[in-house]
C-alpha cells in the first residue's frame, strides 16, 4: 500500500495553551494600555460616536519573516494616503 498521508510533513509539534503563552510573554502595561485604548476606539466607532471607517484585513498568511512587517506596513500607508478623504 502506497502511503499517502503526510508526505511533505516535516515535523509534528503540539500548540502550547494559552496559560503557557501567557507565561512564556507576559504583557506589559504598554502593551495592556494600547490594547485597552485599542478596543475604546474600535467600540467608538461601531457605535457611531466616532466618524471613522473601522476596516479589518486579514488573516494574512505570514511565509517569511519579511512579509510579516510587510503587510502592516502598507496598511498604515494605505491608512495615511486614504485619511483625509474620510474626514469631513
Amino acid at each position: 500500500m502506497n502511503k499517502t498521508d503526510e508526505l511533505r510533513t516535516a515535523r509534528i509539534e503540539s500548540l502550547v495553551t494559552p496559560a503557557e503563552l501567557a507565561q512564556r510573554h507576559p504583557v506589559t502595561a504598554d502593551v495592556a494600555a494600547h490594547v485597552s485604548a485599542s478596543r475604546r476606539r474600535i467600540e467608538k466607532i461601531l457605535n457611531g460616536e466616532d466618524r471613522r471607517l473601522l476596516v479589518i484585513i486579514g488573516p494574512a498568511p505570514f511565509t517569511t519573516p519579511t512579509r510579516r512587517w510587510s503587510m502592516p506596513a502598507a496598511c498604515r500607508a494605505c491608512a495615511s494616503a486614504t485619511s483625509r478623504s474620510w474626514r469631513s
